[in-house]
């Protein structure tokens, strides 16, 4: 295997540490040092790069990860690209209002409409109209799975393979035969709040002993 520099993981809160720990203090003082991307630089003795974010989807891996390599093409050939594939119902929306992209998840939740309406500026009942429309007419599960891994290959191809990818959601089965894909030894159900649960991997060893 030859050198690397640098380590450049994206993904959702599973890839940014954020989902380590129950208590939010923990998740503060600890996700930085012990989240699998500092463990795996460690180990790698190069630099991590951690551009994921909590909440996001796909869409914004992908972009986010072109737009990394777009500003950073010198250190293209020394990097090791991981990928922690999120749910595929969360879309990354671009907000005029804004001038930013904002993540929702799944964007047909409630909360998530709340949140479109606020930071796209336009009222609860357009929101939903959009989301209904949605729904009825262009949305179809198996070819958003269909886009992620051709979106997936794009980007396997365009950083010459030295990529790995991983399911981040016990709820996300995407896999590809030519593609590096990560999978986990040992898995541990993680309360998120009292509505729902997530599977999250250990918090250190598993990691290195897959890689």
């Amino acid at each position: 295997m030859k050198k690397i520099k640098y380590l450049v993981v994206n993904g959702c809160s599973f890839s940014e540490g954020a989902c380590m720990y129950t208590n939010l203090k923990e998740i503060q003082d600890k996700k930085y040092e012990n989240r699998f991307s500092k463990k795996l630089s460690e180990k790698l003795n190069c630099e991590e790069i951690n551009i994921s974010q909590s909440g996001g989807s796909n869409d914004r891996i992908f972009r986010t990860t072109f737009d990394w390599i777009q500003s950073n093409k010198e250190k293209v050939k020394d990097t090791l690209f991981v990928v922690g594939l999120t749910a595929i119902n969360r879309v990354d929306l671009y907000s005029k209002h804004d001038n930013r992209y904002i993540p929702a998840q799944p964007f047909y939740s409630g909360e998530s409409i709340k949140l479109i309406a606020k930071y796209l500026n336009c009222s609860m009942d357009e929101a939903w109209s959009w989301i209904n429309f949605k729904l009825d007419y262009t949305y179809d599960e198996k070819e958003v799975s269909k886009k992620v891994e051709r979106d997936c290959i794009l980007l396997n191809n365009y950083v010459n393979g030295n990529i790995i990818f991983f399911n981040a959601l016990d709820k996300v089965d995407i896999f590809i035969d030519e593609l590096d894909f990560l999978t986990f030894g040992q898995l541990i159900l993680m309360p998120l709040n009292r509505f729902q649960l997530a599977i999250h991997p250990i918090e250190m060893l598993p990691y290195q002993s897959h890689v």
